[in-house]
Parts: C-alpha cells; sequence; structure tokens
C-alpha cells in the first residue's frame, strides 16, 4: 500500500527536446521551490563521458545541440543534448499529500488489526458489560488515524514527491511515397 501511494507521489511529463522557452520556464519554476534539479542521463553514456556539470540547479538555454544548465557556484554549463534524456524537479506538496495518505492507510490497517483481536475467539460470559459510547471509540480510533497521517504528511514533506520531464527527441515526418 505505501509502495503504491510513493509512487503515485511522482509524475512524468514528455516534452519536447529541445524543450521549448515555455517549458524551460515551468521546469525552472519547479525547482526554484525548492532549490532541486538533477539532471537524468541517457544510460549508458558513452564511454569515456564524464558528467559535466556538478549541482544544477536551473536550465539556462536549450536548443538542438545542448542544453545549459545553471549550476550552485553561478556558472552555466552546457552539455550535448543526445546525453540528456530529461530532468527531474522535487515538489513538496504532492510528497506531503503522499506521506500523509499512506499514513492514514496504516492507520486504517491497525483499526482493522484492533478489531479483529477484539473480536477473536468465544465471548467469555463471566466478563462484565462495558458498553463503550462515541466518546469512547473516539479516544481511541481519531489518534491512531491522525498520529500516523500527520507523521506520513511529514516524513513526505522532506522526501518530497519527484516530477520528471523526460525530453523525446521530435519525430521525423513521414516520407513521401
Amino acid at each position: 500500500m505505501s509502495a503504491c501511494l510513493v509512487a503515485g507521489g511522482c509524475a512524468h511529463e514528455y516534452l519536447p527536446k529541445p524543450p521549448l522557452p515555455a517549458d524551460i520556464d515551468r521546469i525552472n519554476a519547479a525547482a526554484a521551490d525548492n532549490d532541486w534539479l538533477r539532471v537524468d542521463y541517457v544510460e549508458p553514456l558513452p564511454p569515456g563521458t564524464d558528467l559535466p556539470v556538478k549541482g544544477p540547479i536551473a536550465i539556462a538555454s536549450a536548443d538542438d545541440r545542448g542544453i545549459s544548465l545553471v549550476t550552485r557556484a553561478g556558472d552555466v554549463k552546457t552539455v550535448p543534448a543526445e546525453l540528456i534524456s530529461g530532468v527531474t524537479v522535487k515538489e513538496r506538496a504532492p510528497g506531503a499529500l503522499t506521506g500523509g495518505l499512506a499514513g492514514l492507510g496504516w492507520g486504517a490497517v491497525a483499526i482493522g488489526g484492533l478489531y479483529v483481536l477484539a473480536n477473536l475467539g468465544p465471548e467469555d460470559p463471566t466478563a462484565p458489560v462495558t458498553s463503550c459510547g462515541v466518546g469512547c471509540k473516539a479516544k481511541v480510533f481519531v489518534p491512531l488515524m491522525v498520529v500516523p497521517a500527520v507523521i506520513g504528511a511529514i516524513a513526505g514533506y522532506f522526501v518530497g514527491g519527484r516530477r520528471t520531464f523526460e525530453l523525446l527527441p521530435p519525430t521525423p515526418l513521414p516520407k513521401p511515397l
């Protein structure tokens, strides 16, 4: 259940290669929100190729030959376009939502487990009869739902969801017959 929710915190967008200026602005805005950008290189890299950019924070420009990246040091370095398959940014809000939903799921599992344990086996006829009203049940169930949801949301916020912008090469036009 948690793995499905964590996977749900990830999103993919397909953009043309090179990305359009409006797409670059969206990528840079998303990266600036959390000061995090990862360049996804093609795999495997051609032999002898070093990763030319360490710590990119934004895309300066892009064309058919290369994609220029801004580093944390403020330098602009250009990487050949054929080496980059996309970029990934971190999104905190979807991560917090995903973590909170995972926490709610685990709280529901805990409540279900308590219900099963409470109703297992035969009833004891000598046990005293007790009645637990709504307030009594809320004292148990609300913390079992809220605490894991809050912990999950906090963890999800710091881990963050991911949005990957995959850069697809243009498709060639069909040849006329």
